[in-house]
């Protein structure tokens, strides 16, 4: 990303800028048709949810590239459980107790079906 990025910026004149790099991550994926993508898929439906979107990469960052790459366990990152007023990574974040315990169910269920697998 970081050449893309000095690419962009000397493309619209902006030579004068550095970038430095502080840190970085790998990518952490999983084929879309992975079980374990069905699996968190049909749980969100099993609860209700009828339109579920799966992302194959999305924005954010943490150690999955570790636990995927490194120790080749698949893994999926589920999309959490909130309201729009609940300020996800803000100092004032909040969950609603329906959301809280629609995200217990959900676990409950995912962790029952990996079992079953």
């Amino acid at each position: 990303m970081l050449p893309l990025l000095r690419a962009h910026l000397d493309k619209r004149g902006y030579t004068d800028i550095e970038v430095v790099q502080i840190g970085g991550l790998y990518p952490a994926k999983i084929p879309v048709d992975s079980p374990l993508v069905h699996t968190s898929v049909e749980v969100w439906r099993d609860l209700g949810e009828e339109r579920v979107v799966v992302a194959p990469l999305t924005g954010g960052s943490g150690p999955m590239s570790l636990i995927t790459a490194e120790l080749g366990i698949p893994t999926v990152m589920t999309a959490g459980v909130a309201s729009t007023q609940s300020r996800v990574h803000s100092p004032n974040e909040s969950i609603l107790l329906d959301d809280f315990k629609l995200a217990i169910r959900y676990w409950g269920r995912f962790f029952a079906r990996l079992a079953a697998l």
